[in-house]
């Protein structure tokens, strides 16, 4: 566990402060501009932003934005204001600790901010043991209940449905079972099959070897009428050698016949495993089912969803488009009540957008100056979201904006006629999922 200190590169001397005050507390800090990269963050890191008027004017200060913004979306930010200077657009309205008084750094504000950062660490640790919790009992509830017989050929797709990222490493619960039903069980059996049916070419060797010996053994020589005794010939000529040729034959017949029975799949097997296969429902796998058909229904489900990111002054322009997108049958998911950034916004919008197809961005004036709008944004760029900015009105994106919408083709509504717009949306869905 150690805390990442951003700052602007003039404020070294203060972070350098912070970083001695945290070492006798015992949390190790370091320090970082953005000059040489950030540091990676672990599980339970921390990043405390010391934020001024240098930040604006450094030559990092969009690095410095997005770890910012990282952090937030982690849920692992402590934001310090060293002065008055405005924050950036997405990140004015966090909560941050006021450090503008210099004597009072060392009495109170490093205390605070070190308190903080500790209570960051403890509920990162929190919710990484809770995660390999439910991934463990995930992980045994299905293997515990499914039939023995029942193999995972999509495993690696299983993994990234249980494991969420950080919680669950090598040699962890979760780890183990999954490395056992790969290594275990196939390989035992791939084993016995192998050694069940190693027997059948030396059979039909044999069998073969033995109807050309038949054959060569007793047809009769020249001169003689066939295998001699006492009494006189056995049998006519030839008889023996073509009854064993013929009976070893049948039997090389017979067994290659059931050889191919045993091997191939039944028809009804098939047509079985086709006719079930769109009926699987869409939500957890169920204990004894194979879970990639049922986690490919899934994700069909969550690509129909839209979110849509707008100002909530523009909500007279936006609720006729969100109209139009659930008309075409998308599931939308857009924020009416205004949640709060301090009420565990940042979890439930990155869930949100982490299960959304794609982001209709609502482009306005007012939406370019929402910090709720910037760090949705963000989060849709981060997850690799597709993107639709439609313009309500004619407003220019400013310079962070323009780089999330670089490559991305926009839909400029405010200048088709109403009685266009409809199906100018509804064509232009295709772009978000």
């Amino acid at each position: 566990m150690r805390v990442h200190i951003a700052h602007g590169e003039a404020d070294q001397a203060i972070a350098e402060e912070l970083q001695a005050y945290m070492k006798p507390q015992g949390l190790f800090a370091e320090l970082e501009t953005g000059a040489r990269g950030f540091g990676h963050l672990q599980a339970s890191d921390v990043v405390v932003v010391l934020w001024s008027r240098n930040c604006v004017f450094t030559t990092h200060r969009m690095q410095l934005e997005k770890r910012m913004l990282d952090a937030w979306a982690d849920e692992r930010l402590v934001l310090v204001k060293l002065d008055h200077h405005f924050l950036p657009v997405g990140l004015r309205d966090l909560p941050a600790i006021d450090g503008s008084f210099e004597s009072a750094r060392q009495m109170t504000v490093w205390r605070d901010v070190t308190r903080a950062a500790k209570e960051r660490m403890n509920a990162l640790l929190v919710q990484k043991q809770r995660a390999q919790e439910e991934a463990s009992a995930k992980v045994e509830d299905l293997f515990s209940g499914a039939p023995s017989d029942i193999r995972f050929p999509d495993m690696e797709k299983l993994e990234g449905v249980f494991q969420a990222p950080g919680h669950a490493g090598p040699g962890s619960k979760y780890e183990q079972s999954v490395s056992s039903s790969r290594s275990g069980p196939p390989a035992i059996e791939g084993a016995e099959k192998s050694r069940g049916k190693s027997w059948v070419p030396i059979v039909m060797t044999l069998l073969v070897l033995a109807a050309i010996a038949g054959a060569f053994l007793y047809l009769p020589s020249p001169g003689v009428s066939g295998p001699q005794t006492d009494t006189g010939p056995l049998f006519g000529p030839g008889l023996f050698g073509l009854v064993l040729g013929v009976g070893c034959l049948l039997l090389l017949l017979i067994l290659a016949v059931w050889i191919a029975g045993r091997t191939r799949p039944s028809a009804k097997t098939s047509a079985g495993r086709a006719s079930r296969a769109p009926d699987m429902p869409s939500g957890p796998a169920p204990a004894g089912s194979v879970p990639s058909l049922a986690l490919a229904a899934e994700e069909d489900v969550t690509q129909g969803i839209v979110f849509i990111s707008y100002a909530h002054a523009d909500d007279s322009q936006v609720s006729p488009v969100v109209t139009v997108v659930e008309a075409c049958g998308r599931g939308v998911w857009i924020d009416k009540g205004g949640i709060a950034a301090g009420e565990g916004w940042a979890g439930e919008i990155v869930r949100a957008i982490k299960a959304a197809g794609g982001v209709m961005v609502m482009c306005s004036s007012r939406a370019f100056e929402s910090d709720h709008v910037k760090r949705e944004i963000y989060l849709a760029d981060r997850y690799r979201k597709p993107m639709l900015p439609v313009f309500l009105e004619d407003a220019q994106p400013p310079e962070d904006f323009e780089y999330f919408f670089a490559g991305v083709q926009w839909l400029e509504l405010f200048r088709l006629p109403e009685a266009e717009r409809a199906g100018a949306v509804e064509r232009a869905l295709s772009a978000v999922g």
